[in-house]
């Protein structure tokens, strides 16, 4: 009986802790488009890529990223990636990382592509790259599935964990 008092309090930490996923840099496959002054990086759009949502990818030219944002406004996506600033001998292969944004509408779109040194806080964003994206029509977009805020996931975790405390004190009075 004292093991099922316990099972809201597991399950308010299994499943309403945050769940971060870790973004790994990996070696670019997409062609390299050098921009002025040898300036440029890799850019690919998946329309339907990580779990059916659009997936944009890029990567700096003689770069290491360490994380990656998007953000979509009207005909504008802003890519910003944040590269460490290493001085190499001999350069690694250039690497890329990729985000989900959401569904875009048929159009057409301009990718500006960002990076910034990460551990540099007056670091200011660099364009390095600006890149035309046309996105066809044809199928709808995808339809997200519903979830629940991160404030509502914190309360449901603490409504939880509060009737875990309260089946357990009840058995502990009787």
């Amino acid at each position: 009986m004292r093991a099922a008092c316990w099972l809201p309090i597991v399950a308010a930490l299994a499943f309403c802790s945050p769940i971060h996923a870790q973004d790994t840099s990996f070696v670019c496959t997409s062609p390299l488009i050098l921009q002025s002054d040898n300036v440029g990086g890799h850019f690919s759009f998946n329309p339907t890529g990580a779990h059916g949502m659009p997936t944009i990818t890029a990567g700096r030219f003689v770069s290491n990223p360490t994380a990656i944002a998007a953000e979509v406004q009207g005909q504008l996506i802003r890519v910003t990636l944040s590269i460490t600033s290493e001085n190499w001998t001999t350069p690694p292969a250039d690497r890329c990382m990729s985000t989900a944004i959401a569904p875009l509408a048929p159009g057409n779109y301009t990718v500006n592509a960002y990076s910034v040194i990460a551990d540099s806080p007056d670091s200011v964003p660099q364009l390095f790259l600006s890149e035309p994206l046309v996105v066809a029509g044809g199928l709808p977009a995808p339809v997200g599935a519903p979830t629940l805020s991160s404030a509502a996931l914190a309360a449901l975790g603490l409504l939880l964990a509060l009737g875990g405390f309260h089946a357990v004190r009840r058995e502990a009075q009787s």
